[in-house]
């Protein structure tokens, strides 16, 4: 390969490096706000009962969005691995 296809790997390749990371950050933001989610609740709660009925009751929302982004992320990881892989065959063309 010529040295524009190596440029065009180098781009493709930050491309999904930085989609990885905007993804992992955007993760950790959703995080962030279901803890604190779960302290406003904890917070209006009166007995122990009822604290765990409405922490159990957030199970389902964080289980679905755990697993949302964790498909997310390995779809990411394998697209960036693939392109890691195919830049194997590049040759940096000096």
């Amino acid at each position: 390969m010529n040295t524009p296809d190596l440029q065009a790997l180098m781009s493709d390749l930050i491309a999904d490096a930085s989609a990885l990371a905007r993804h992992e950050a955007e993760a950790l933001a959703a995080h962030r706000d279901a803890v604190r989610a779960r302290w406003r609740v904890a917070r209006r709660t009166r007995t122990l009962p009822e604290l765990l009925r409405y922490q159990l009751d957030l199970l389902p929302l964080t289980r679905r969005r755990l697993a949302v982004d964790h498909q997310r992320r390995l779809q990411l990881l394998r697209r960036l691995l693939d392109r890691l892989a195919d830049s194997s065959e590049v040759s940096p063309g000096y």
